[in-house]
């Protein structure tokens, strides 16, 4: 039965008065019927009961018989529907806890916060993950935030598989957590029910003979929020004893999602304080207390959101990662990875890291990138079809984002001497108060302007090559009002107005120019002397003269660039600190001249372009269309005979930049 349609039959239960634990038992019940076990749910009930050893007040109450007629006709009835119904039956109610989080004035129960973060891991997931993480028999291993259990009956079938014995699978090498009783009982359940399936010798007369003093289910505990902290399974406190308090040779987990910005503030002290890299959301966390679960030569299997891969937030949690682990294996999943949460809401990620006291720069890991697909059954295939990339793991340090593969030329690139060894990139003046400061040239008296009022040059988004200057700056005597402004807003300065009226030095000067904030890519413009330039308009400014800054201005527009800034930093926002990492290619002189000469004509032509009659505008947008494509093959050409590329490798580095067009692309539309 297909998942929505399982939602649709839970709904009607629902409706229809039925509880959740008489339902849950029916369809264990059913299960077991349909494969020749006839089993009551009181028999059921005793069974789970007993092979909990009773280690937590059991989430699921004795329960009443029902008929599941729906299920009669259903062979293909799986054991993971008992876990699935549970989701089901949470997610009905999901638009209520929804609504409930975004007003608990950020006190959030474990009710809430289980409601909130509840989602069920496909099978195709959990497959991959078990498969590449429990590689022996005598694996130990552990969901930290288990639910119903997923991850934890793969796991318990792989080792079965491989060979472990039921005694000390249950006994020493499976264990789980959660924060959600029921979730874990439900666990317990499936579980259960999977044993008497399975015909092991420890089931006999229906339950009732089980040698409970050799067998018992250790490694299950449930958490309480309350008693640690509001961490739940990050708590790091535990007694010796505890399932939490050693390492395993895997760990696998489906973690919470949740920003900071929905939890308590007691919560974000102690996430802070325990995960001082990854303490920005609950899945971070967890990333981090996983690694620390595993085992030296263990390895960790998680599906998390896909903003851990690239975003600057996270980019301490990547570099120690990158640094101290070996990557296994990366899938940067997409969207449409769960199949009750629907459209772009949730990006997935798929990792597998290993934990090694050998970490070398020859290390490699596989990477794959599935294509946006609308059903969830379409990434299954594409992945277990292994469209898989092998790549270095040393190529991850150029920008420590985990998100996409970057060819070897491109590292070539990157090792060259960068922009600032004969630029100086230099941030703009920040007034405090533009309301104020800052006017259009046409709102002030021309009688004003280079007395008062001065040339202020403001960020112009993607537009390239030249924009006008539309508005003055109050910089009357060297800007005595804006400094004077800044020492009032701000007194722990202590008079110091240069902290931020920075770079005064530079006002004035020729330059090139950059918006701060472009949806569209980085675009540099001629910035020409005899104006201030806006914090939303930093500029680069050459040290070395014998460098014509036109030569330099087309280097930089070139699409080559423009993909390695768009690599170096993803986000819309242009820092100074990533231009200043611009790598600059040895060009030949006549190469420089051609370049200049092109970055001229540009400059006229985008002048000519705001002026010209619509009929125009076309055959301009041309020519300049032309010039650009003659600039990249220039600059490509001199990448390609500085490091003696073949056509192939040429053609890779095309390709890169044709993708890092499309995700600038992309990403503008969001």
């Amino acid at each position: 039965m297909p998942k929505r349609s399982w939602l649709s039959f839970v709904s009607k239960q629902k409706k229809q008065g039925v509880k959740l634990d008489d339902l849950l038992y029916a369809l264990a019940i059913v299960y077991l019927q349909k494969r020749g076990f006839d089993w009551t749910g009181e028999d059921l009930h005793q069974f789970c009961l007993g092979l909990s050893g009773n280690n937590f007040s059991y989430g699921l109450m004795k329960p009443e018989p029902i008929s599941v007629r729906v299920l009669n006709d259903d062979n293909s009835f799986e054991l993971k529907k008992i876990g699935h119904t549970y989701e089901c039956w949470r997610h009905l109610d999901r638009p209520q806890f929804q609504a409930r989080i975004q007003t608990a004035n950020k006190q959030i129960d474990a009710d809430l916060l289980i409601g909130f973060t509840q989602i069920y891991t496909p099978d195709w997931v959990v497959r991959y993950l078990v498969d590449k993480s429990v590689l022996a028999r005598d694996k130990t291993v552990i969901d930290p935030a288990c639910g119903t259990g997923n991850f934890v009956l793969s796991a318990f079938d792989r080792l079965i598989d491989l060979g472990a014995s039921v005694k000390d699978i249950l006994n020493s090498q499976l264990c789980a957590t959660d924060i959600d009783q029921t979730a874990l009982s439900i666990c317990t359940l499936s579980l259960c029910v999977r044993l008497i399936e399975l015909g092991a010798d420890i089931v006999q007369n229906q339950g009732q003979n089980l040698n409970l003093d050799k067998l018992e289910l250790k490694g299950f505990r449930l958490i309480s929020l309350d008693q640690t902290n509001e961490l739940g399974s990050l708590y790091k406190d535990f007694s010796p004893e505890h399932p939490l308090s050693r390492t395993y040779q895997a760990v696998l987990t489906n973690p919470p999602y949740i920003g900071r910005r929905l939890i308590s503030k007691k919560l974000k002290s102690a996430l802070k304080t325990n995960f001082p890299n990854a303490y920005q959301d609950l899945s971070a966390a967890f990333l981090s207390r996983c690694l620390e679960l595993t085992c030296i030569n263990g390895r960790m299997g998680m599906i998390t959101q896909a903003s851990l891969l690239d975003l600057p937030a996270f980019d301490s949690l990547r570099r120690e990662i990158i640094d101290q682990y070996n990557l296994v294996s990366i899938v940067d999943a997409g969207t449409n990875v769960f199949p009750l949460v629907s459209g772009d809401k949730v990006n997935s990620a798929i990792l597998v890291i290993e934990k090694t006291t050998e970490v070398t720069d020859s290390r490699s890991f596989e990477f794959c990138k599935l294509p946006k697909v609308s059903v969830e059954i379409d990434k299954a295939g594409r992945l277990e079809n292994g469209l898989f990339t092998r790549l270095d793991q040393k190529s991850l340090k150029v920008a420590y984002r985990l998100s996409e593969p970057v060819p070897s030329e491109i590292l070539q690139l990157l090792s060259l001497p960068t922009l600032d060894s004969f630029a100086s990139i230099k941030q703009g003046l920040a007034t405090t108060d533009n309301a104020r400061f800052v006017k259009r040239i046409c709102d002030v008296p021309k009688d004003e302007i280079g007395i008062r009022w001065f040339p202020y040059v403001k960020g112009a988004g993607a537009t390239r090559w030249y924009a006008p200057v539309t508005h003055v700056v109050d910089w009357q005597n060297n800007g005595e009002r804006i400094k004077d402004t800044v020492r009032q807003k701000y007194p722990y300065l202590n008079g110091k107005a240069n902290w931020v009226v920075k770079n005064e030095a530079y006002y004035f000067k020729p330059g090139i120019c950059f918006s701060f904030v472009s949806s569209k890519g980085v675009s540099f413009r001629k910035l020409f002397a005899g104006a201030i330039f806006d914090v939303g308009a930093s500029a680069i400014f050459l040290e070395d003269v014998s460098v014509d800054p036109d030569f330099l201005l087309a280097y930089l527009n070139s699409s080559l660039c423009v993909a390695l800034l768009q690599y170096i930093n993803p986000t819309i926002n242009n820092q100074v600190g990533d231009v200043r990492r611009l790598p600059i290619i040895p060009i030949e002189h006549k190469d420089r001249v051609a370049l200049a000469a092109n970055a001229n004509e540009l400059i006229k032509l985008s002048q000519i372009k705001l002026e010209c009659l619509p009929e125009n505008r076309e055959r301009i947008l041309q020519s300049i269309e032309i010039l650009e494509k003659d600039n990249d093959s220039i600059v490509l050409g001199a990448a390609k005979d500085n490091f003696n590329w073949t056509l192939d490798e040429l053609n890779r580095v095309k390709t890169w930049c044709q993708f890092r067009e499309v995700i600038s692309s992309q990403a503008s539309k969001i």
